[in-house]
């Protein structure tokens, strides 16, 4: 059984990402913002996280970097959510070095389908 980070500061998209994601068999953590996040994520060292941009106390961007920067996480697939369709939010997360991203409101196939994708690739 994969673990899976779910680091999200909306209590309903929170939830909603753990019934769907424990109804596909993952293990799911979570973290209600990126400060927590990262600290969840080395602590608890699942094999993929999925990270929401806007949060308060670190925003995913912030939390990415840290993430890349340890040595423990640093391969760890991360996927970016969000509801900011800006290609400059995008890019900075991208840059900072999440593996891809998915739109909110999040089309839980194609979540499912990335998800795969990042963790097959990362082993």
């Amino acid at each position: 059984m994969k673990r899976v980070l779910i680091v999200e500061d909306n209590p309903g998209n929170l939830r909603i990402l753990k019934k769907m994601l424990t109804k596909k068999d993952f293990d799911c953590i979570t973290a209600e913002n990126g400060q927590i996040g990262v600290e969840t994520a080395f602590a608890e060292m699942p094999d993929i996280v999925l990270m929401d941009l806007h949060m308060p106390m670190k925003n995913g961007h912030q939390a990415i970097i840290e993430l890349r920067a340890d040595e423990r996480t640093k391969a760890l697939p991360i996927l970016l959510l969000t509801a900011d369709i800006r290609d400059a939010a995008v890019d900075d997360a991208l840059c900072a070095g999440c593996d891809d991203f998915v739109l909110k409101p999040i089309d839980f196939d194609e979540l499912l389908e990335k998800m795969g994708k990042c963790l097959r690739t990362a082993g």
